[in-house]
């Protein structure tokens, strides 16, 4: 907009952190059925990763047991004054209506499971190593000219990452290591432990790019 006098006389939230299980979020919003804002409480009943249905991307994902109605999509849940996430639903003709979509950063590469204990023995894998392997990797991705085909990715940002692709998060929880990625910044760096030819290299640096 060409005009930001609108915002005066208005404050900013803070960004939280991903709230706990069984914590309350209060989503606001506008949804379609009148013209006031509308407020909801609800309970954080699942934090796991999920298929957004805009981009089909597979992201970490607050699951609540309020009811969010079409036209919220948006809105942002709240708690504790911080912005926790954001309420997003399918409906034709009230999404993807008009902005500036800045998504969210990838290794831009593929990776298969290393729960097959012979694959692990091939790629030279000692007994108390996990990790995936890599199998594809975008020419376009900043890690391109670091790692290959066949690399194993053992631990990400000193987290290590188990054979089925998944990394602990709080109390007994698991998510996969992508999500970790989907979290840092645009052009953000982190740590990568990488088996390469059966030798474990010294942790790579790799930039993130906003894809």
């Amino acid at each position: 907009m060409a005009n930001y006098t609108f915002l005066l006389g208005t404050s900013f939230l803070e960004l939280g952190d991903v709230p706990l299980l069984h914590e309350s979020v209060v989503v606001v919003g506008y949804p379609q059925g009148g013209n006031n804002i509308s407020v909801i409480k609800g309970v954080v009943s699942r934090v796991e990763s999920t298929q957004y249905l805009h981009g089909a991307t597979q992201l970490l994902a607050i699951q609540i047991d309020a009811v969010i109605n079409p036209g919220n999509s948006g809105g942002p849940a709240i708690m504790a004054n911080k912005v926790v996430g954001v309420a997003f639903q399918n409906l034709s003709g009230v999404e993807n209506i008009s902005g500036r979509y800045t998504g969210f950063c990838s290794l831009g590469l593929s990776w298969q499971t290393a729960e097959n204990v012979q694959l692990r023995m091939h790629f030279g894998m000692l007994p108390e190593m996990t990790g995936v392997l890599v199998s594809r990797i975008n020419p376009l991705s900043v890690v391109n000219t670091i790692l290959k085909k066949d690399d194993i990715i053992l631990a990400f940002d000193g987290v290590p990452i188990a054979n089925d692709g998944t990394v602990p998060f709080r109390n007994r929880e698991h998510i996969t290591f992508d999500d970790l990625v989907s979290m840092k910044k645009p052009n953000e760096t982190t740590l990568l432990r990488v088996l390469m030819d059966g030798i474990i290299s010294f942790p790579l640096q790799a930039a993130y790019w906003d894809k």
